[in-house]
């Protein structure tokens, strides 16, 4: 591409070079984000994920309760006494200390700012001296016992330029304090949580105030005592106690989480080091070799705008501050008080200046939204010093709105640092750049500190009109900026959104988008609460008779509560207007999804009704019925002889299931159904069911008198301790109890139908070898079918390509032939498509161009998903139009880089059909025996070698084509996804109440292999051998079978592969191969899993259970069984 296609324009996303020729190697892809708490994060692996979505809320609460309890209170300490330090001087000048060291007017105006040079010039390079220390509790430690010792030296100082010396000393070490602590605070807090522990730190600013004011009151009396001034024994006596609180600080103050194992356990420190990590979207190199990028770290700080608005915030505030803190103990002495009450009379206004620091920050991290509690604060400060400038200096006779003034100034000024402060560190990334970006954020903000000094003039007095109309101009001025931060912070975010995931993995690599920092598209900006993006739209849509009469209950009004203001604010319109009613809410599981929808049951059933004919007159067992319209059609269809209705809500939905009770069987039991000891309980009201007798020799035979519903889905998704919801630990439930013969399968094979969150239907149903891990395989073994009745369809809901693609990642032609196979099925069980809710998308919209009859497997190419094509399309035929504009416009940049990414692509797929097709080639010469075994190796050897050859994530994308293909050629296909009986049907809204994406599952139990339930999983004579087999192997998933059995037990691969012929059959899933030619685990299907597994079992020197834990370790045999 030409360089003139690109924009000129410095660009919002740092942009790769999408210019070189593309005969260069294809440079490896990002992989995938992990989305965890709405941060997008690269490098986490499966384990951290697990363990961290699995540290559960009060773990959480206890950790962080520890971690304030040992962080915020020493730091909130230091930070007050650093604040005394620094303006204790105030208070020192009603004492005297001007006349006694000879000050004039202006001398004393010069004292006051030079402290903030050095610690405005000081606090960047002093957070990068920071990260050098291993304990950054040492650094603090030296700064805070230095500036005490200087802090006491002011007692003794004798003329004009020693005072200005140790007040540049001062200026020197309290530099890095403040920037070191917030840095301090990021390793241990996430953004949502860090504005309100700032403010009980900084909270101590205001109260330095009160505390300077009533300690130099008392102080002071010690006027005379030792020949001294009271003014030297206000800065010895504070001098004295700062460096004590410096030497507890070696010992008191908390490190990092990974250097606090006396105080944290293991766990904890995990919990606390994951935080972090996630928060900053990942990690790209050692901390310790992060020095060579402060540089550009600094660089990419000071070119960000977006921080320069933050900072004008600050300066505005510390302006205010600094001005007010030097100047409060004159302003109040102006209102007729003798110089004790004048000091006295100062504590109020900073007390009240603390509280409401703590009060707007704890609102600030609770709606996670930080402009607000600038604008309301700054709104304050300008009704303050508003009256200030009205009463043109007669407060004396004017005490009470002066005073008032006073007081509503400062309960405006202190609340704005922390909200400023933790918008610009929510919004820096990595952890490097978070550090300099805050210390200079900081130090610019402290540059307001040099104009407090010079805002306030003896010459003014007592009207002070400089004074208060600056102090008025810039908190208008930082309340405008705050809005402006808020709008471009909200336009970054939105040209981040206008990226699709796919498209930014293809243009930048892992590495890139780490750099990139806060830049990456990955990286959201913090602009604003999002009040209702994380919700379902029209959650509480009540379409239907039955929705509005749940509605009208109250039970899920909690959800309006966490709706847009727009509407909370109807909502509560229509409230008062609304007659109260006496009758108690009645009581019920918020967390419920009905199913309300009438019209769907019907088509369901109908389109169901093939294979549910067999079940007339069965015992219905119904688990959650709730308003029973599901209930009630399948008891018109099956006619039941009993209707068992398990619902731990009666009181609620009986009203519901009232019409369904006064037909013949039909039973409510007010009991619930979801955990195993309750489900155990509904075995009891089976009378009917006749137990079938089990052993080893003996498999169970279908039973089609009885059948087994339950609604599983809750919003949110109700997780049960390491089980990421209900539905998923009742799903392992069920199929446990296949290979027991427990629950209702006491009673032979058992279908069941249940309805549960879409999202967790992939657990036990994927539909591409990615994500077939040990709960797919579970289901495998255990299932004549587990399929999808009905859920979302993604092109329906109008999800991202991205999103569709991992729905159906898999090669296109696959997902054609399995589609025209289901129908195939479908056709030959006269299963129909109902009218109103159609079939999934994938066979209208896929394939609408292939409608011919013969496979497509060897006529086309391998498909590459390919979620900009439309959109180079569009662009294509625009620019054809001459409606592009400049060469250099946005849209040609644009058009070139999917043209690029075009080629990229064509050329992969050039390189993926040669090596499919190489790999074809090799099953086919061992197969018919045309090459010898010498010449057979050598033409692997240069397959492994080509493959070996790909880029990184060119290669896990070959591999991940390759195994898709040998999992559907096999007969029948490895997926149950591939073995279903019929393509699902869409959810459309308002089908359920709360309106959220459900899906039906149909789960028909078979006869599994004798050896997996003599050994398998609950043994209890074997212990589970093949539960610990299987995770040994799955644990190495892409390596080659040989190689994984290496790893299980020394000898285990000459003893198990001799006696496993399926694995070099073609015919039966297996590869001829080995190496990278041969079949890997995550490829093995159940007649392989059971060969290995015999071949163990009969391996005369094969390891004992006890043995294998030994080897593999405690952890395969105690860890979650859906570990995957």
């Amino acid at each position: 591409m030409a360089n003139n296609n690109l924009s000129t324009e410095k660009p919002e996303i740092v942009l790769v070079d999408d210019n070189r020729d593309v005969s260069d190697d294809v440079p490896e892809k990002a992989p995938h984000a992990r989305v965890i708490d709405s941060f997008h994060v690269l490098g986490l692996t499966d384990d951290d994920v697990h363990f961290y979505d699995n540290y559960t809320p009060e773990q959480r609460k206890r950790t962080m309760r520890k971690v304030d309890v040992r962080l915020t209170p020493m730091l909130a300490v230091l930070y007050l006494i650093s604040h005394l330090d620094r303006s204790n001087i105030g208070n020192t000048k009603i004492e005297g200390i001007d006349v006694d060291l000879g000050i004039s007017g202006i001398q004393w105006n010069i004292v006051l700012s030079l402290f903030f040079v050095p610690y405005i010039l000081l606090e960047v390079p002093s957070n990068v001296l920071l990260k050098r220390f291993k304990r950054p509790s040492l650094y603090m430690g030296i700064l805070v016992t230095t500036w005490g010792v200087i802090m006491t030296l002011h007692g003794v100082v004798q003329n004009f330029g020693g005072l200005l010396a140790l007040r540049m000393l001062l200026g020197v070490f309290e530099a890095g304090f403040f920037p070191g602590a917030v840095y301090l605070c990021t390793f241990w807090y996430m953004p949502r949580d860090l504005a309100s522990r700032i403010s009980w730190f900084y909270c101590m600013s205001a109260l330095s105030g009160a505390f300077s004011g009533l300690l130099a009151a008392g102080i002071a009396k010690m006027d005379g005592v030792g020949g001294y001034e009271g003014w030297r024994w206000i800065f010895l006596i504070e001098g004295i106690i700062t460096v004590a609180l410096g030497i507890m600080t070696f010992f008191c103050l908390v490190d990092t989480p990974a250097l606090s194992e006396k105080w944290l356990d293991p766990d904890e420190i995990r919990f606390l080091e994951l935080q972090h990590f996630i928060k900053q979207g990942g990690r790209f190199q050692d901390e310790a070799k992060e020095d060579k990028y402060i540089w550009q770290d600094l660089k990419a700080c000071v070119l960000n705008w977006r921080l320069w608005l933050v900072a004008y915030i600050q300066f505005c505030q510390s302006a205010m501050s600094y001005g007010t803190k030097f100047n409060l103990p004159t302003i109040t002495r102006s209102m007729g008080f003798e110089n004790t009450q004048a000091q006295l009379m100062t504590a109020p206004p900073y007390v009240a200046g603390a509280i409401s620091s703590i009060v707007f920050s704890q609102f600030s991290d609770r709606y996670y939204w930080r402009m607000p509690f600038v604008v309301v604060p700054f709104s304050c400060v300008c009704v303050g010093f508003s009256i200030m400038l009205g009463l043109r200096g007669n407060f004396e006779n004017q005490i009470g709105p002066s005073y008032f003034a006073a007081v509503i100034a400062c309960i405006g000024i202190y609340p704005a640092m922390p909200a400023a402060t933790s918008w610009a560190a929510n919004n820096l990334a990595p952890a490097s750049r978070r550090a300099v970006g805050l210390a200079l954020n900081i130090a610019l903000g402290n540059m307001g500190g040099i104009m407090g000094s010079y805002m306030f003039f003896d010459s003014d007095a007592p009207m002070y009109n400089t004074g208060f109309g600056l102090s008025l101009a810039f908190g208008l001025s930082g309340l405008l900026m705050a809005f402006a931060a808020e709008a471009a912070y909200k336009w970054g975010n939105k040209k981040k959104e206008a990226m699709s995931e796919e498209d930014i993995r293809a243009r930048y690599t892992q590495d890139q988008l780490l750099k990139m920092g806060d830049r990456s598209p990955f990286f959201p900006a913090l602009p604003c609460r999002r009040l209702a993006s994380s919700l379902p739209k029209d959650l509480l849509k009540t379409p239907n008779p039955t929705a509005k009469s749940l509605a009208d209950t109250g039970v899920w009004s909690y959800i309006s509560r966490r709706r847009t203001r727009e509407q909370i604010e109807a909502d509560e319109k229509k409230e008062k207007t609304r007659k109260k009613s006496t009758k108690a809410k009645p009581k019920g599981d918020r967390a419920r999804v009905n199913i309300t929808n009438d019209k769907f049951c019907d088509d369901v059933i109908d389109y169901i009704a093939p294979s549910l004919e067999r079940h007339v007159g069965c015992d219905l067992l119904d688990i959650n019925p709730g308003a029973g319209v599901w209930s009630k059609k399948l008891n018109d269809f099956l006619k039941p002889r009993s209707h068992i209705l398990m619902e731990p809500d009666a009181e609620l939905y009986k009203p519901f299931l009232d019409p369904l009770l006064e037909r013949p069987g039909a039973k409510l039991v007010p009991e619930s159904g979801i955990l195993w000891t309750e489900l155990t309980k509904a075995l009891g009201y089976l009378e009917h069911q006749v137990e079938q007798p089990r052993s080893s020799g003996t498999e169970p035979s279908r039973n089609d008198t009885l059948l087994v519903t339950a609604n599983l889905s809750f919003y949110p998704k109700r997780r049960f301790r390491n089980f990421d919801s209900v539905a998923v630990l009742v799903l392992y439930q069920l199929l446990t109890s296949i290979r027991l013969g427990s629950l209702f399968q006491k009673y032979g094979l058992v279908r069941m139908l249940l309805w549960i969150n879409d999202d967790d239907k992939r657990t036990f149903l994927p539909r591409s070898i990615q994500n077939r891990k040990k709960s797919a395989l579970q289901a495998e073994f255990s299932c004549e079918h587990l399929a999808e009745i009905a859920g979302k369809d993604p092109a329906s809901l109008k999800v991202t390509p991205e999103q569709l693609k991992k729905m159906y990642a898999r090669d296109q032609w696959i997902n054609i032939e399995s589609s025209r196979n289901t129908l195939a099925r479908m056709k030959a069980a006269g299963i129909k498509e109902p009218a109103s809710h159609r079939r999934m998308a994938l066979t209208d919209e896929v394939m609408k161009n292939h409608t011919g009859t013969e496979p497509l497997a060897g006529k086309e190419s391998t498909h590459v998903v390919r979620p900009y094509l439309a959109e180079l399309d569009e662009l294509n035929r625009l620019a054809a139009e001459d409606k592009l504009g400049a060469p250099k416009s946005k849209g040609n940049a644009r058009r070139a880089i999917l043209a690029n990414q075009l080629i990229r692509n064509e050329r992969e797929v050039a390189i993926f059909d040669e090596l499919i097709h190489e790999q074809q080639e090799l099953t086919r010469l061992h197969s018919s025996g045309e090459l010898t075994s010498d010449e057979f190796a050598a033409r692997e050897k240069a397959y492994s070698e080509r493959v070996a050859a790909l880029p990184k994530n060119s290669k896990a994308d070959y591999h991940l084509l390759r195994d898709n293909y040998l999992l559907f050629r096999q007969d029948p296909p490895a997926l149950l996804y591939d073995r279903r009986p019929w393509e699902p049907l869409r959810v459309e809204p308002g089908d359920f109440f709360p309106n959220v994406e459900t899906a039906l599952l149909d789960i028909q139990p078979k006869a599994m292999h004798p050896l997996l339930r003599n050994v398998g999983s609950g043994s209890s004579v074997t212990g589970d051998i093949f539960d610990l087999i299987q995770r040994s192997m799955l644990s190495s998933s892409l390596d080659p079978v040989e190689d994984t059995l290496d790893k299980l037990w020394p000898g285990a691969r000459e003893a198990i592969l001799e006696n496993c012929p399926s694995l070099r059959d073609p015919a039966k899933g297996g590869l001829p191969g080995t190496g990278p030619s041969g079949i890997c685990s995550r490829l093995l299907n159940e007649q392989q899993w059971m060969e290995i597994l015999d071949a163990f079992m009969k391996w005369p020197f094969r390891p004992s259970h006890a043995e294998l834990i030994g080897r593999l370790g405690d952890d395969l045999a105690v860890s979650d069984p859906l570990e995957d």
